[in-house]
């Protein structure tokens, strides 16, 4: 998410001054790789690179044919295979044992619906939706590379494709990526040829709700900020809640645990770590919040205090169904043998990043089957 921030604030700098980029972005990968399709890198006429699409292989290639496509305008697709034993004809250090696929545009865009006006305003907006974009076109199928169809979660649709059977195939598949939220890549068959399409899941950024302004929360939203998340420190101390304690916050609220919900309604992919350091105040937050569609919830300190704050909220006659309390974490983070702040806010943010992507946080090692 850092990346694609950076590159839409460097995108719409280069179009308010009238300047030109290109985007490349990885549609399609096989094998073992190191970004997976959705992974975005700009190319500035300045000979600027903001944001990565491999370990740093493939980027001086495409650095090299990003020039011609701001010439030209001209949309081009590259395939990079380090399956068949070409590393050293490409001379670019694929070690993967995989392929991917890099679109390369102009920005701005000359087609729309712009991609990057979309990712922008589902990002502003906090909404999914999803982005289908054509990128391989074989024979004569009079349908450009570049062109895309985007649906809204509230299925409002714009479509840059004018080939009416593709447009209904893409949006039937665009609007069950919508409802798995996952991603594909897929052919398409049609009479005057093949063509391939990436239907990309735009997901709203994570936003971190942090309740406690205490000097360990400091590398906590540091840490959070460099993954590309939206930070809402929150605490009833004027002393504590302050812009200049968190210059990489989004948002600092000196108020009640009793005003907070009403202050900023839980949005989705919203997650909130309870780390004041007084058991009272993290009880008033979690009667607070403990109901609320939060995708994670986190209590700082020992079982034996969560099991003492989860007692509590029973007394205060609050019940949770077993999806809420499924989303509750006490003790908070994964286990790496933290004690430091900065190891404490490392454990955390691996946890609550397991828990959105559906992963146990363990040893990739002893995982089997693919990382992706």
């Amino acid at each position: 998410m850092k990346d694609l921030l950076e590159i839409l604030t460097a995108a719409r700098a280069i179009e308010q001054t009238g300047g030109v980029a290109a985007l490349a972005t990885v549609v399609k990968t096989t094998g073992s790789v190191y970004r997976r399709a959705g992974a975005r890198m700009l190319i500035t006429a300045d000979n600027r690179m903001i944001g990565a699409i491999s370990g740093g292989c493939l980027e001086s290639d495409v650095f090299e044919r990003a020039q011609n496509v701001m010439r030209t305008g001209d949309p081009i697709t590259i395939t990079y295979d380090s399956q068949a034993n070409a590393d050293i004809v490409w001379g670019l250090g694929l070690g993967c044992n995989g392929s991917v696929t890099v679109l390369i545009e102009r920005v701005p865009a000359s087609t729309k619906p712009d991609g990057l006006a979309f990712l922008k305003e589902c990002i502003d907006q906090h909404r999914s939706g999803v982005m289908a974009t054509v990128f391989s076109v074989e024979n004569q199928a009079k349908v450009k590379g570049g062109i895309r169809l985007v649906l809204r979660d509230d299925e409002t649709v714009v479509s840059g494709i004018h080939n009416p059977r593709l447009a209904k195939l893409v949006l039937d598949d665009a609007t069950k990526t919508l409802r798995s939220q996952e991603s594909v890549t897929l052919p398409f068959q049609l009479p005057e040829g093949r063509i391939e399409a990436f239907i990309e899941w735009v997901q709203p950024q994570i936003r971190l709700l942090v309740c406690g302004a205490g000097y360990d929360a400091v590398p906590l939203v540091r840490f959070a900020k460099d993954l590309g998340w939206h930070i809402t420190v929150a605490d009833h101390r004027p002393g504590f809640a302050r812009a200049d304690r968190f210059p990489e916050a989004d948002e600092v609220w000196c108020c009640t645990p009793e005003a907070l919900a009403e202050k900023s309604p839980p949005k989705a992919r919203t997650v909130a770590v309870l780390m004041t350091h007084n058991f009272q105040r993290d009880a008033e937050l979690l009667r607070t919040l403990a109901r609320k569609p939060l995708s994670y919830l986190g209590l700082l300190g020992p079982k034996r205090r969560t099991d003492q704050l989860l007692e509590e909220l029973s007394q205060a006659g609050i019940s949770l169904t077993e999806a809420e309390r499924s989303r509750i974490f006490g003790p908070i983070g994964l286990d790496i043998g933290a004690e430091t702040p900065e190891e404490i806010a490392l454990s955390i943010l691996a946890e609550i990043r397991a828990v959105l992507n559906s992963h146990p946080g363990g040893l990739l090692r002893d995982r089997k089957g693919p990382i992706h």
